[in-house]
C-alpha cells in the first residue's frame, strides 16, 4: 500500500510540468455544476431542467478530484475518515461521495465499515512495527492532500478571488480542514512511536526509518503554517469581496517554476473526497 501511493504521488508531482497554472483558468468555468445561486454557480441561479426528464430544476455539483476513489479508500482503511469533524466540509465530503458509481460506492463504504469493525488502527497501534507502516501510509495520505493544496493555490488562488470551487466548496477552507485532520491522525500516530530510536523499536527497511522521522519532525510546524497561510487567504477574499484591498499578504506557496498569469473571473477548484 505504501509504495503503491508512493508511485501515485510521484506521478500527480508530474502536473507542474504538464500544467501551466496561468492558462489553467481557461476552461475552468466550463466544469461548474448547475447550482443555484452563488453557492454553486451564477450562471444557473434557477438550476436547470431537462426536457422529457423532469418538470423540476435540477442541480449537480461541478466535476472535482474527489470522484476518485484512491484517497477515500485509504482515508476509511487507515480510520482518518472516523477522525473527521462533524462540521459543513465533513457533510460536503459525504456529498462528494454519493458522485461516485454505486460498484465504487459499495466498495468504499465496505472499506469504512471493515476497517471500523475490526479496528484497523487499533492493531497497528498494538505493535511497534505495524504503527510506524501506519505513519508512513498515513503520510503519503498527507503528502496527497497537500500537494493538491498548493496546486489549489497556484492554479487557482492566484488568478482569482471567486470563493467558490466547481462542486460548490469554499475553495480556501474545505481542503485545507480534510489537510488538518490528516495531520491530527498523523501527529498523534506519530507521538505513540516514543522518543527512543526507530532502529531500536521497529524491524524496516533504513529509508522507512529516514521517512519516519522526517514525518515525526514536520508534523507540527506544517500544521502551524496552514492555519496562518489560511487564515491570511480568507482575510484577503475578505477584503477582496468587500471592495476593500488592504493589500494582505496571502503568503501562497507557489512552485518555483511558476510565473502568474492573468487574474480570471468566477471560477474555483475542488477537493478529493
Amino acid at each position: 500500500m505504501y509504495q503503491a501511493y508512493q508511485k501515485i504521488n510521484a506521478s500527480m508531482h508530474t502536473m507542474w510540468g504538464h500544467s501551466k497554472p496561468a492558462d489553467y483558468l481557461k476552461f475552468r468555468s466550463f466544469i461548474f455544476g448547475t447550482g443555484p445561486g452563488k453557492r454553486l454557480n451564477k450562471m444557473f441561479p434557477n438550476g436547470v431542467f431537462y426536457e422529457g426528464v423532469s418538470n423540476e430544476a435540477l442541480y449537480f455539483r461541478g466535476e472535482s478530484g474527489a470522484n476518485d476513489s484512491m484517497i477515500p479508500v485509504g482515508d476509511n482503511l487507515l480510520e482518518i475518515t472516523a477522525r473527521l469533524p462533524q462540521n459543513e466540509f465533513t457533510a460536503i465530503l459525504r456529498d462528494f461521495r454519493t458522485y461516485r458509481p454505486k460498484t465504487q460506492r459499495d466498495y468504499v463504504e465496505s472499506v469504512e465499515a471493515r476497517a471500523t469493525a475490526y479496528q484497523v488502527k487499533r492493531f497497528a497501534e498494538a505493535d511497534p512495527t505495524s504503527l510506524a507502516l501506519y505513519v508512513l501510509n498515513v503520510d503519503q495520505i498527507r503528502e496527497f492532500r497537500d500537494r493538491h493544496w498548493k496546486f489549489t493555490k497556484s492554479y487557482i488562488l492566484e488568478h482569482t478571488t471567486y470563493g467558490i470551487a466547481t462542486g460548490g466548496s469554499p475553495i480556501a477552507t474545505y481542503l485545507p480542514s480534510n489537510l488538518t485532520t490528516v495531520l491530527n491522525v498523523l501527529g498523534d500516530a506519530s507521538k505513540m512511536l516514543g522518543n527512543k530510536p526507530l532502529v531500536d523499536q521497529v524491524d524496516l527497511p533504513s529509508e522507512y526509518l529516514m521517512a519516519i522521522d522526517e514525518c515525526r519532525a514536520k508534523v507540527g510546524p506544517q500544521k502551524a503554517a496552514l492555519d496562518k497561510e489560511v487564515a491570511a487567504i480568507v482575510a484577503r477574499q475578505t477584503a477582496k469581496e468587500s471592495g476593500h484591498d488592504r493589500n494582505i499578504t496571502s503568503l501562497l506557496e507557489s512552485h518555483p517554476d511558476e510565473k502568474k498569469g492573468l487574474q480570471r473571473g468566477p471560477v474555483g477548484c475542488d477537493g478529493v473526497g
